[in-house]
């Protein structure tokens, strides 16, 4: 099972060299625009988890309302974009543990 995009490996690796500095806001605008290069040249299905990852954060957080990702981390963090983009790592394995955990 794929649990996130291949790309987000090399990311988190190399976060330099692929979004120029660790910044949650940059990496939020590389993965729009690769996903939308992969779904435009038929390269892949656009299906992103994003609004499940979303809920889940929320859940997480307890933040209510309809926040993304971003901002909520952004928000937890008092707008520290590098904070923010550690953390997302994180979360992002926390999420995919327990995902894994319930599909078993």
């Amino acid at each position: 099972m794929r649990t996130h995009h291949p790309i987000l490996t090399k990311i988190r690796n190399r976060p330099a060299l692929y979004i120029g500095c660790q910044s949650l806001i940059r990496l939020q605008a590389f993965m729009q625009g690769y996903l939308t290069c992969e779904f435009d040249h038929g390269l892949t299905v656009a299906i992103s988890e994003t609004p499940e990852f979303c809920e889940w954060l929320s859940r997480r957080l307890k933040i209510s309302g309809s926040l993304g990702y971003v901002e909520m981390l952004l928000a937890l963090h008092e707008g520290d974009d590098a904070a923010a983009f550690d953390d997302f790592w994180l979360y992002l394995d926390e999420y995919q543990a327990e995902k894994i955990s319930d599909e078993k």
